[in-house]
């Protein structure tokens, strides 16, 4: 289901310059649909039944490296106002 059909499309420069072309993968549309559906129903199971951690902030929905970064600088700053340097 993830075999794809590779297209090269020409960028510029020298159309005999086989490094003037960059390969663009063409997945069949059922292919994708399948794995938009798997993916909707692992996130919703794994967020239902709390598989992952409140910290994981990689490749989930409405966090991002900035959300990260201001738990982080919460954690320091706890630590901090605790006078816990350790």
């Amino acid at each position: 289901m993830k075999i794809a059909r590779v297209c090269p499309i020409f960028k510029s420069g020298d159309q005999t310059d086989f490094t003037n072309y960059r390969p663009i993968s063409v997945l069949p549309a059922f292919s994708k649909n399948i794995e938009k559906l798997v993916h909707t129903r692992l996130m919703t199971y794994l967020e239902k039944h709390s598989v992952l951690t409140e910290t994981q902030f990689g490749f989930r929905s409405n966090r991002d490296t900035c959300s990260a970064v201001v738990d982080m600088i919460d954690k320091v700053t706890e630590k901090l106002d605790a006078y816990n340097y350790s």
